[in-house]
């Protein structure tokens, strides 16, 4: 259903013979009296209203992003601790003082949440490839009063002080915190009273609230990667801990689903993992990407484990890693894209996945040809965002888009993708993006509206009631280098001209609009 639309009788209509409605409340309409007699601009305002109310009520609903990562958490707690519940607080835990998290409020209203009781005692962070030294806070996630959870981080063995910032939406009364250790488990925090700020949204957004570790350069002594080589030791530790050997699984027929796959084009290498991602044959295999089931049975709801890829990581000739990307339970399908570093002869990849642990692909080799390759491996590992990261899906934008590209396919026959591409022959239609030094963004429509030129077009806004004479730009949206969604504005016949601003996500590297 995309709209609903009210047609009003009149001021002092008379009711006689009116259609009897099935409501199950009197309301009281804006105008301040109960009944039917309001009139046209009252209909709209209640509507609008309305709309205001399911809108806020929809934000308020869980996260499938942030249950799914609480949900793998408590699995990786168990199977390190043998433990179902997360440590308590005050209690005799390993190091509990290093591993509880404190949750308190500042002045402005913002949340913050640290791990270790005390000055003295804050969780070390020790990035190695050594997988026995290797030790981190993985994950931070808060819950509210009612056990929803409000703002999640993930962290790498690179974010020196583990730490967690974000404002509480307006319904959150009380803040319970976890921090997840890659060594030691799951520790709880003592909950804490909040008073959310004035403003403050109604609902969590769900997306990641921090970034940890996106550090561009962060070279070890031996000039290696140590963003890369982190995600490489921790998924040869998990692979230690499970299977009982820091060795990935060889690829062979029994195991197609979760082997890597690297395709190489020029400069530029793609990896995916199964082999129905390259072999074009739709019986084959390609790793699922699966949020986990959601138990609704029960007076408590719970979610089963999530199963998809964590890491993928890839190595050059000489063994060294050469690219690397984190994933989310949401990130569908898991892909990491890099340019390849001048003098390379070959790759290998590899992918971990949550549930069945690590696994090498074949070797590939690697021809550049003259001017080829980056001049150097880039080393920077975005956790939130970023070419290496699927963004956290948004349903709803991911649903607008949908929705336009049947609309399109349906009025125009291209169901591949948008069927106008920018050109001359339709700058009227045309997004254009600007970019401002503040990390905003702006979309307008038309040419016009950035050459500054006026003999260039716009694109017209003409409400009418006639179907036919109606024109005007219903959808905006954006999508970054990852395909993901970032922004998007539904617009009406009475708002010229056409526009949406946002905020640049972290770690976009590229973006497209699409009007």
């Amino acid at each position: 259903l995309q709209f609903l639309y009210l047609i009003g009788l009149g001021e002092g209509h008379a009711t006689a013979g009116r259609p009897t409605l099935p409501l199950g409340t009197r309301h009281t309409l804006p105008s301040g009296r109960a009944g039917w007699g309001w009139g046209r601009r009252n209909h709209m305002t209640f509507a609008r209203a309305l709309l205001a109310s399911l809108v806020a009520a929809a934000g308020a609903a869980p996260c499938e992003l942030f249950e799914s990562l609480r949900a793998e958490a408590l699995r990786r707690h168990h199977a390190e601790t043998g433990t179902a519940s997360p440590f308590p607080p005050g209690g005799d835990a390993h190091k509990q003082a290093w591993h509880e998290p404190v949750v308190s409020q500042g002045a402005d209203g913002q949340v913050l949440v640290v791990v270790g009781t005390r000055e003295d005692a804050m969780h070390p962070t020790t990035a190695s490839a050594d997988v026995n030294a290797l030790h981190y806070i993985e994950l931070l996630y808060v819950e509210d009063q009612d056990g929803v959870i409000v703002a999640v981080g993930e962290l790498t063995a690179t974010t020196a002080r583990p730490t967690l910032r974000f404002i509480p939406p307006k319904h959150a009364s009380q803040l319970t915190a976890y921090a997840l250790c890659n060594k030691h488990g799951l520790y709880e925090s003592a909950a804490v009273g909040v008073a959310p700020p004035a403003g403050a949204a109604a609902g969590a957004a769900c997306r990641m609230a921090q970034c940890g570790g996106n550090e561009v350069g962060a070279g070890g002594a031996d000039g290696a990667c140590v963003q890369f080589t982190v995600v490489e030791a921790a998924a040869r530790r998990e692979q230690q801990q499970f299977f009982g050997t820091v060795e990935p699984f060889a690829p062979g027929d029994d195991n197609v689903k979760h082997t890597p796959f690297l395709t190489t084009k020029g400069g530029a290498a793609v990896v995916t993992v199964g082999l129905g991602t390259v072999s074009g044959d739709p019986a084959d295999p390609t790793h699922p990407t699966s949020s986990g089931t959601l138990d609704t049975s029960g007076d408590v709801h719970t979610r089963t484990p999530p199963h998809y890829i964590t890491s993928i990581f890839v190595k050059d000739q000489d063994g060294a890693v050469v690219a690397a990307g984190r994933f989310t339970p949401t990130a569908h399908p898991p892909r990491l894209e890099f340019a390849v570093p001048a003098g390379t002869t070959a790759l290998t990849a590899f992918a971990h996945c949550n549930t069945h642990g690590l696994f090498r692909g074949h070797p590939v080799g690697v021809a550049l040809a003259a001017g080829e390759g980056a001049a150097s491996a880039p080393c920077g590992l975005a956790v939130c965002g970023g070419l290496a990261l699927a963004r956290p899906a948004c349903p709803l934008f991911d649903a607008l888009r949908a929705d336009a590209l049947r609309k399109h396919e349906v009025a125009f026959g291209a169901a591949a993708a948008p069927y106008y591409l920018p050109h001359a022959g339709n700058a009227k239609h045309t997004p254009f993006i600007t970019l401002s030094a503040d990390g905003r963004g702006a979309v307008t429509v038309g040419l016009g509206t950035v050459s500054g030129d006026a003999g260039d077009p716009v694109h017209p806004t003409t409400p009418s009631a006639d179907p036919a004479a109606v024109h005007f730009i219903e959808l905006l949206y954006v999508v970054d280098q990852e395909g993901a969604v970032v922004a998007a504005a539904q617009l009406t016949a009475t708002a010229p001209p056409p526009s949406l601003t946002f905020d640049v996500p972290p770690g976009a590297t590229s973006l497209t609009a699409f009007s």
